[in-house]
């Protein structure tokens, strides 16, 4: 073949490989500008905190990114943490902790936005027995559900208020934790602030009427649920990452302000919900979980590095991680600048 004509061929080549390229550029932008389909996955079925997840969905903010968001219920943090790190959902909403443990064992799942700034586990009890510090709970009958994700969290309860668990009659709860504690199968339980505990309290004399601890304010610092995503999504699909982080938080923010609006939102969706219940989940959230020093100067979901340590060490010295996690590499704030 002369100069010339291998001259010709390679323009027409590149000719071609340029068109290909405008080809599938705007066959991207045309399924952008359709949606992309997104699948989020919760830890459980629906409560009060899911409220600001449905809002963003509802108000339409997931669509004004172009995001087609799928909310399925799940059926536990474990699961959904694993479904995350498959690839098989994009996006779950699932316990910080367990986030940390599915690391440690090879699972490679990134936390993107911390959504309970203070982690909602505790230690409810009724005020009849008198549990109003952690070494009350010596000499009680103390429910614990040991492949919960509930069970590090006492084992780190216990730990850091010096109790002598020798001295507590643990014995296992499985089912609703509720049950145990208003027939007095137990006289103490770990329960989540933001879920058991206002149904125990629905189903006495309402806030306040019974004895709670919250781990945050006994040494647990940890964050709670958070929003995860995988380390593939974070490589290859980092604009969607974003986009569905801006929606979210404008979603959680609309909730926070509008809590009867989202409210409804929640029980048109899932009709069966207890309203009442479900209200008093979504302001406690709002007032006590959501928000923190960190959120005032960053905004929502923002994450620092010392909680995770934390949740690492305790994971470890609790033995419920396989392994060390580099945090710098499991939680990113990338998408919330």
């Amino acid at each position: 073949m002369s100069t010339q004509a291998r001259r010709a061929a390679m323009r027409l080549a590149a000719g071609g490989a340029v068109l290909a390229a405008a080809i599938a550029c705007a066959w991207m932008r045309a399924a952008d500008a359709q949606g992309v389909d997104v699948r989020f996955r919760l830890d459980w079925f629906p409560k009060g905190i899911h409220a600001l997840f449905w809002t963003a969905k509802a108000k339409g903010f997931y669509t004004e990114q172009n995001l087609n968001v799928a909310i399925t219920p799940g059926d536990g943090s474990g699961n959904t943490i694993k479904l995350v790190g498959s690839g098989e959902v994009d996006f779950g909403f699932a316990d910080g902790p367990t986030g940390i443990v599915g690391r440690s064992r090879g699972i490679p799942v990134v936390a993107i936005g911390a959504v309970h700034q203070r982690n909602p586990e505790g230690i409810v009890s009724l005020k009849e027995y008198g549990i109003t510090k952690p070494k009350d709970l010596e000499g009680k009958i103390f429910g614990i559900q040991p492949q919960s994700a509930t069970y590090p969290f006492w084992l780190a309860f216990a730990q850091m208020n010096n109790i002598d668990r020798s001295k507590v009659r643990e014995i296992a709860t499985p089912g609703e934790v509720p049950v145990f504690i208003l027939t007095k199968r137990v006289q103490a339980v770990v329960a989540m602030s933001d879920n058991e505990l206002i149904t125990i309290e629905s189903k006495l004399a309402g806030p306040g009427s019974a004895h709670f601890m919250l781990g945050d304010e006994y040494g647990f610092k940890a964050y709670g649920h958070s929003l995860f995503t995988n380390e593939k999504m974070v490589r290859e699909r980092a604009d969607v990452v974003r986009r569905f982080l801006l929606a979210t938080k404008k979603g959680m923010q609309y909730a926070m302000d509008h809590q009867g609006e989202a409210i409804d939102i929640l029980v048109r969706q899932f009709p069966d919900l207890n309203r009442l219940i479900a209200e008093r989940q979504l302001a406690y959230s709002a007032r006590a979980l959501v928000t923190s020093a960190d959120t005032e100067g960053h905004g929502l979901l923002w994450m620092v590095k010392a909680r995770w340590d934390l949740t690492e060490r305790v994971m470890i010295e609790q033995k419920v991680a396989t392994g060390p996690v580099d945090t710098a590499k499991f939680f990113t704030t990338e998408f919330l600048r």
